[in-house]
């Protein structure tokens, strides 16, 4: 039996100090709640390493709960993913993955860049970058859309 995972977040982008608040599924092929697995896994990591993990308990497939980030955790997208051992088996093409962003009022900001990427006739698409007093560039919730002013 093949088991699949859903991760669900309140949001896409947070600040430091906020939670993270979660929705765990674990489904079959055919999205039913899948009883295998009694444990679920979500990581949340930089480029190199998970910086902040939680174990879930799953009943009838489906968990909850909340993750706090820490104060000290650098601004920049990070990669949420959720297993469970049962998925771990069957390598890393089968784990949910899904990006959200960080925001770090209290780091150092030396440049910021804010970029109209499109333009339709009633939404504006905007990326924005920020670059840290150390020179990393980070794309901070890297696609906003909003309604241009005057529209209904």
């Amino acid at each position: 039996m093949q088991e699949r995972v859903l991760v669900y977040t309140d949001k896409d982008c947070y600040l430091t100090g906020e939670y993270i608040l979660l929705k765990f599924s674990a489904v079959t092929p055919n999205f039913a709640p899948s009883g295998l697995s009694k444990v679920g896994y979500v990581e949340i990591s930089n480029t190199q390493n998970p910086c902040l993990q939680l174990m879930l308990a799953l009943e009838n497939g489906t968990g909850s709960g909340k993750i706090k980030i820490p104060s000290n955790v650098p601004s920049g997208i990070y990669e949420l993913s959720g297993y469970t051992r049962y998925m771990r088996n069957e390598g890393e093409d089968e784990i949910f993955k899904s990006r959200i962003a960080i925001i770090n009022p209290e780091q150092r900001v030396s440049s910021t860049t804010v970029e109209l990427v499109s333009m339709e006739d009633e939404l504006q698409e905007i990326k924005i970058e920020m670059r840290s007093a150390a020179g990393a560039m980070s794309k901070l919730c890297p696609t906003i859309l909003f309604m241009r002013p005057g529209r209904k």
